[in-house]
């Protein structure tokens, strides 16, 4: 419940921030928590500005084709994202609503801008893919970024980090 609290003027002044210029990031299971707070906030009737999503885990258990073809690279081989999802949820019945798989949401309408960021070679690509075409699907502003020749730690590429700083930069302070 940060973002309610920071959402309040008084609260954010205390810590020198705009209440009016709030984006949320993450990255893997962060790019799930990022996209959960966008529909938090459109739920709750809270402002954000922008929502960057980067190699979401958007799926329990997905069994995408890019799970399978880049399950075996460093970074997140496909057994780890299993154990990850177990030790988020244990049951995947406790987790088949849109605050813990984002992608079953009935509608988009409302929810931030979104920068999804994903590796071609990354096994969460095409869950991210998908994030990204339901958000433009339901008329949403998204900047799709894909990474040639990467995989799981796309994150770690400095051209990945500085597009996804100024594509926030542009929600922020425009």
């Amino acid at each position: 419940e940060a973002l309610v609290w920071l959402s309040d003027p008084n609260n954010a002044r205390t810590i020198g921030a705009d209440p009016k210029r709030i984006a949320v990031a993450g990255a893997s299971a962060g790019g799930n928590l990022a996209a959960v707070m966008g529909l938090r906030a459109r739920d709750n009737g809270l402002s954000l500005r922008a929502q960057a999503v980067m190699v979401p885990m958007m799926r329990w258990g997905a069994q995408t084709e890019s799970m399978y073809q880049f399950g075996h690279l460093p970074g997140l081989p496909t057994h780890a994202a299993v154990w990850y999802w177990f030790n988020y949820v244990e049951k995947r019945e406790d987790c088949e609503h849109k605050y813990c798989q984002p992608v079953l949401t009935d509608s988009v309408e409302g929810v931030a801008p979104a920068i999804v960021l994903v590796g071609n070679s990354d096994v969460l690509r095409d869950e991210g893919n998908e994030y990204a075409e339901m958000l433009k699907a339901g008329g949403i502003d998204v900047v799709h970024l894909q990474e040639d020749g990467t995989h799981f730690g796309v994150m770690t590429s400095a051209s990945a980090r500085v597009a996804v700083a100024n594509e926030l930069k542009k929600h922020l302070f425009k």
